[in-house]
C-alpha cells in the first residue's frame, strides 16, 4: 500500500492548518479581524511551507521543525490576540523559526563534504538558491508589513498587502507541491534533471575528444538507430565493437565520453526508448511483453531501467498514456 502521510505531505498540511487555526482562534475570541492581523496569520504558514524538505534532504528534521514552529506560533497567536502589539508579535513568531531552520540547513550541508560533489550537486544548488530566495522575500514582506502597520497605512494598503501575502503563500504551496523551484524555467529544470539521469549526451570535460572518437560515436549511434541490435538481449560490447570496427577499450571510452553512460546503460537507454514507441503504438501491451520485445533479460531489469530514465514505471506510463488517449477521444 502506498504511503500517503509522508513528511512532505504533513509539512504542507501544517502550512495550511496553522494560518487557519490562528484566524479561527482570533475570530472566536473577538468577532471580526483586521487585514493587518490576517496578513500576520498567513506569514507563519509561508514559513512552515518553506520548511518542506528538498529532494536531497532528510525529511524527518523538516517535519520536526515544522511541528515545533507551528506549536510555538500557535502559542504566540494565543497571546497576540490579547495584546495591542499582537500583529508584530505574530509576524516575528512566523519569521524567526524559518530563519533558524534555513541557517541550520545551510550548516548541515557542509557536514559531509563528499556530498557536495555528488552527481546531482547542480540541482541541489538550484534548490538551495530557490529556498534562500523565498526566505529572503518572506523577510522583506514581513518587514514591509511591520512598517506599513506601524505607519498606520490606510485600508487600501492593508487590502493590497493582504492580497500580496495570500498570493505569495499560494505560489509557494504550489511550488512545493509540484516539486519545482520556481527560480528557473520549467524547461531548464527538466534539462538539468535529464542530464543528471544521463538522458542528455555531452562530452565529459575531463576527457580529451578527438575527431576519430567523434566519428566512432557517430557510427555507433547510426548503427544503433538503423540496425537496433539492442533488441537482442545477448547484444554485447564485443558485438558493437565488431560492427563499428573498433577495439573494445576505445569504444567504451567514446560511449562514456559522449553519453555519460557505460555500455549497459547505453544499450538500456535505447531499449527504454524503443519500448516507449511500442507503448504509443499499442498501449494495451503487457509489461512483460514490452520487456521481451525491447531486448531486456527480465521484467525487473526493465522496470529499473525505465524508472531511471523516465522517473516513472512502465505500468504508470501505460496507464497515463491510456488515460490521455481517452480524454483526447472524448474531447473530439
Amino acid at each position: 500500500m502506498k504511503k500517503i502521510l509522508t513528511c512532505h505531505t504533513m509539512v504542507r498540511v501544517l502550512s495550511l492548518l496553522l494560518p487557519l487555526s490562528l484566524v479561527l482562534e482570533h475570530v472566536l475570541r473577538t468577532p471580526g479581524i483586521s487585514r493587518w492581523y490576517l496578513c500576520a496569520c498567513i506569514v507563519p504558514g509561508i514559513g512552515v511551507c518553506l520548511m518542506s524538505p528538498l529532494g536531497y534532504e532528510n525529511p524527518k528534521p523538516s517535519l520536526d521543525f515544522a511541528l515545533t514552529a507551528s506549536l510555538l506560533t500557535a502559542l504566540c497567536g494565543w497571546f497576540a490576540s490579547r495584546l495591542s502589539f499582537g500583529t508584530e508579535l505574530l509576524l516575528c513568531a512566523g519569521l524567526v523559526p524559518i530563519a533558524v531552520y534555513s541557517r541550520w540547513r545551510q550548516s548541515r550541508k557542509y557536514v559531509n563534504v563528499r556530498s557536495l560533489f555528488r552527481a546531482d550537486s547542480v540541482w541541489c544548488s538550484v534548490e538551495d538558491s530557490a529556498r534562500e530566495s523565498y526566505v529572503s522575500a518572506l523577510f522583506g514582506l514581513g518587514v514591509l508589513l511591520m512598517a506599513a502597520h506601524a505607519a498606520d497605512a490606510g485600508p487600501v494598503w492593508a487590502g493590497v498587502m493582504t492580497a500580496a501575502t495570500a498570493v505569495f503563500f499560494v505560489l509557494n504551496y504550489l511550488r512545493v507541491y509540484s516539486g519545482r523551484t520556481g527560480l528557473i524555467p520549467k524547461e531548464k529544470e527538466k534539462a538539468i534533471k535529464e542530464i543528471i539521469r544521463g538522458n542528455l549526451r555531452g562530452a565529459l570535460p575531463d576527457v580529451e575528444v578527438d575527431e576519430h572518437m567523434t566519428a566512432i560515436y557517430s557510427k555507433v549511434t547510426a548503427y544503433m538507430d538503423d540496425k537496433k541490435p539492442y533488441l537482442d538481449d545477448r547484444f554485447s560490447m564485443d558485438d558493437l565493437a565488431t560492427a563499428v570496427f573498433c577495439n573494445r577499450a576505445y569504444l567504451s571510452k567514446a560511449i562514456n565520453c559522449f553519453s555519460g553512460r557505460n555500455f549497459r546503460q547505453f544499450a538500456n537507454y535505447y531499449r527504454v526508448n524503443y519500448s516507449i514507441d511500442l507503448m504509443k503504438k499499442d498501449p494495451h501491451l503487457k509489461v512483460m511483453e514490452l520487456a521481451m520485445m525491447s531486448g531486456f533479460h527480465s521484467v525487473v531489469t526493465y522496470n529499473m531501467a525505465f524508472k531511471l530514465y523516465t522517473g516513472t514505471t512502465p505500468s504508470a506510463y501505460l496507464q497515463d498514456l491510456i488515460r490521455r488517449r481517452r480524454q483526447e477521444h472524448l474531447s473530439r
